[in-house]
């Protein structure tokens, strides 16, 4: 055991949004913003680059914090599944990661 432990892993529900675009205006960062626990800064690694074409789309996302700074969450992503609602009692899922 290296003695680092790593933080719980999150369960997070939310849209994704972008928040930083390269000149060409390519998506570069998105975060996840969520209903009633703020917004979730998705930082490099794991699957959090697969969400930057997944814009404006709901996503249940497990994540590891990474750190907090003021009020900033950055969080890694190592799956998540876009939450695609097809009918009004909410019964449908696809699974993406």
């Amino acid at each position: 055991m290296n003695g680092v432990s790593e933080s719980p892993m999150l369960m997070l529900k939310g849209i994704v949004i972008p928040v930083e675009w390269d000149q060409n205006g390519t998506v570069r960062t998105v975060e996840i913003l969520t209903n009633g626990e703020g917004e979730f800064k998705v930082g490099p690694g794991g699957a959090g680059d697969q969400l930057k074409v997944h814009v404006r789309r709901e996503v249940l996302a497990e994540a590891v914090l990474l750190n907090t700074t003021g009020n900033v969450k950055q969080v890694r992503v190592d799956s998540f599944a876009i939450l695609d609602w097809v009918d009004s009692d909410h019964s449908s899922i696809t699974l993406e990661a």
